[in-house]
């Protein structure tokens, strides 16, 4: 089924789902869809599609997009500042969409009808693939402005050979889009007429196979592209590993073996099904004990309501239990919830388990006076907002207390298997945990190394950060 459903009567922009794939079309013809706050955060927005497999940008009117809006800014050079806050905000606001498009589960496509340049240029280079009319052209051309464009050559160079990026980024010039095809930073020039159909019909051939594979692929591409060789090997025969052990991984091989079409059921960002499915094949994956960050700490937290985050079988919720709080618990697995209120039941303690997004589902705001989070890893953009929403839960005078993986994880865990996400964007240090808990003033925030015996798949020396934060009475 086909649908065109703008967000809103004056949308930035507007979606077409069809079938798998979401075409996300750029709406602002007259300003030749200028990258303004207001489209940035249309853009983004359109991007939470997780049952979409395939995701198009492609725009409206005689340019693709022209970048940033030079008159708006230049407006901002009489601010008692300069204009530093704002153009800080600015290009903060955009990288962060450029980077949620590297983050994202599924392959984004550029499909470029008319001239891309300066960050219009960027948003072609961050895609993972682009196709363009033979009569687009291309070009970072704030040089020829007074503004080096230092924010689109991030993804111009890891694009293209730098001596290409080099001479756009310093000549300003623009390129006609077979010299773009030339130097890669579109896969291929086709005339305008056939540009839609070429689009989707590759759009539509990645969306035939599995979700889950090609995310994972995408994702263990971008680790793997500045790993030392060994290490390249290393990450990527661990995603292989991984590949293997997904539901589809499973039934693509047996479909080939069996000679049959494979029937594909983990979406993109289906991490719902992959946590049910480690749940139904591990009994305590994590362990039965409590966290031991939490048990150093239960007597500095306040007692009363606890609000325990992704906490799998419950064994954080259980201990807290016991020790006198009223709990709720949250986990994205329905089977491990299952199970965590099974195993209350047999401690004789009460609870309330609950199985939901936290994304979607946040815990109620001012509703706590200790939130808990453990090895809870998500993406940039996810991370920040549960972040937010965890923080808010907390009454004044409330208590958090959180532990995950550092940044030093990334070579612990090759080197001494003790878990952790793959992707090195989803582990977090000292600045990451303080910036997204501003709100609340730290009572104690620490990088360290420790030695996990937590169930299976958490064993062994570990980097990890930790810290314990607390709402202003």
């Amino acid at each position: 089924m086909d649908t065109r459903a703008p967000l809103a009567p004056s949308s930035n922009v507007v979606i077409e789902d069809k079938g798998a794939v979401r075409r996300i079309v750029l709406n602002r013809p007259q300003q030749r869809n200028l990258l303004n706050f207001e489209m940035i955060d249309a853009l983004s927005a359109a991007f939470d599609a997780p049952a979409i497999r395939v995701i198009v940008i492609a725009a409206e009117g005689p340019a693709f997009c022209v970048g940033h809006d030079m008159k708006s800014m230049s407006q901002h050079h009489g601010d008692g500042d300069g204009g530093r806050d704002y153009f800080q905000r600015l290009f903060a606001h955009c990288g962060a969409m450029m980077e949620k498009i590297a983050t994202l589960p599924q392959p984004v496509i550029a499909e470029v009808h008319a001239p891309a340049v300066a960050a219009g240029c960027q948003l072609v280079a961050a895609c993972d693939l682009a196709i363009a009319a033979d009569t687009a052209r291309f070009g970072t051309t704030g040089v020829a402005f007074g503004l080096y464009c230092s924010t689109p050559a991030v993804p111009l160079m890891r694009t293209v050979a730098a001596k290409h990026a080099a001479e756009m980024l310093m000549t300003g010039d623009l390129v006609d889009a077979a010299h773009a095809a030339r130097i890669g930073l579109i896969n291929r020039a086709v005339s305008p007429e056939v540009l839609t159909d070429e689009t989707m019909a590759l759009a539509e051939r990645i969306a035939s196979h599995s979700p889950a594979v090609v995310a994972l692929g995408k994702q263990t591409a971008a680790q793997t592209r500045t790993l030392p060789l060994h290490e390249a090997y290393a990450c990527a025969g661990n995603a292989m590993v991984d590949n293997l052990l997904l539901a589809d991984g499973r039934e693509g091989l047996d479909a080939f073996v069996n000679k049959r079409a494979a029937t594909w059921r983990n979406l993109p960002d289906d991490k719902k099904t992959r946590w049910d499915e480690r749940y139904k094949t591990h009994d305590a994956p994590f362990g039965t004990l409590p966290n031991q960050t939490l048990a150093d700490n239960i007597n500095a937290l306040p007692k009363g309501r606890a609000f325990v985050a992704a906490d799998g079988q419950g064994r954080n919720a259980i201990f807290l239990a016991r020790a006198g709080f009223d709990v709720t618990m949250n986990d994205l697995s329905e089977t491990a919830v299952e199970t965590a209120q099974a195993r209350a039941a047999e401690a004789g303690v009460i609870m309330k388990a609950e199985a939901g997004n936290l994304l979607t589902t946040p815990p109620a705001p001012g509703a706590y006076d200790v939130v808990a989070a453990f090895f809870l890893h998500l993406d940039p953009a996810a991370r920040r907002q549960v972040h937010e929403s965890l923080a808010a839960a907390l009454a004044p005078g409330g208590v958090l207390i959180i532990e995950a993986f550092s940044k030093a994880q990334e070579a612990l865990r090759a080197e001494h298997g003790s878990g952790g996400p793959s992707s090195p964007q989803m582990l977090y240090n000292v600045s990451i945990l303080r910036d997204d808990f501003a709100a609340l003033s730290p009572l104690s925030l620490e990088e360290t190394e420790t030695v996990l015996d937590e169930g299976p798949f958490h064993q062994g020396r570990a980097g990890v950060v930790r810290g314990l934060f607390q709402r202003p009475a």
